[in-house]
């Protein structure tokens, strides 16, 4: 089995490199139709991945958390909730031996830790350190790819206007500098990982 999971901005190509790969390898992409469903059963189901969670589950959340100051309790909590049902899917996922895509993964958690922090500097060596001793103890046997989706800005900034998604461009108009720093961080945490079974790609638009 393998595990592919893409991370980026909002428009910077995640969802359609996602839907190429699943169409290319036939592969399992069940994990972005979720955000498709009606509001409910999105939640329902994604209350039910995290009864595949373990106690260290919540240990590693909550290190990773502890390295960051977020701007305020909605964004801390949504962000929490993430990983909780991410790492569900993919323990479950794990558990039936089925190759997965994911278009929000750990590193696009990770990246939501960052734009949303108030933090102005961060620990890299430590949140890597966090990470290698988390995936020793997860059971990959198996393939496991993060790709970085380093779309140049000015082309996100295009897309959002083209998809009207004015939320996100305000906050990337406002916070250019935060997200190009945190493409960069995350590529500082990817080098310092040495995990034989994970595969780290950046793909430049």
């Amino acid at each position: 089995m393998k595990i592919i999971e893409l991370y980026g901005y909002s428009c910077s190509g995640k969802s359609f490199l996602a839907n190429k790969i699943k169409s290319k390898e036939n592969i399992n992409d069940l994990f972005f139709k979720i955000s498709t469903r009606k509001r409910f059963f999105r939640f329902f189901t994604k209350l039910l991945f995290i009864f595949n969670l373990r106690f260290r589950d919540f240990i590693f959340i909550f290190n990773i958390h502890k390295q960051f100051k977020f701007l305020n309790l909605s964004y801390k909590y949504k962000n929490f909730f993430s990983f909780l049902y991410l790492i569900g899917f993919i323990r479950k996922n794990i558990k039936k031996k089925k190759s997965v895509i994911i278009d929000h993964g750990i590193f696009q958690c990770l990246f939501s830790c960052y734009i949303f922090s108030k933090n102005s500097n961060n620990n890299e060596k430590k949140i890597s350190l966090i990470l290698n001793n988390y995936f020793l103890k997860f059971p990959i046997n198996f393939d496991y790819c993060i790709i970085c989706m380093q779309t140049e800005i000015n082309t996100i900034k295009n897309r959002l206007k083209f998809t009207k998604n004015l939320r996100n461009l305000y906050f990337l108009e406002n916070n250019e500098r935060k997200i190009t720093q945190t493409y960069l961080n995350l590529q500082k945490v990817s080098k310092l990982i040495n995990i034989k079974s994970l595969e780290f790609k950046t793909i430049k638009d």
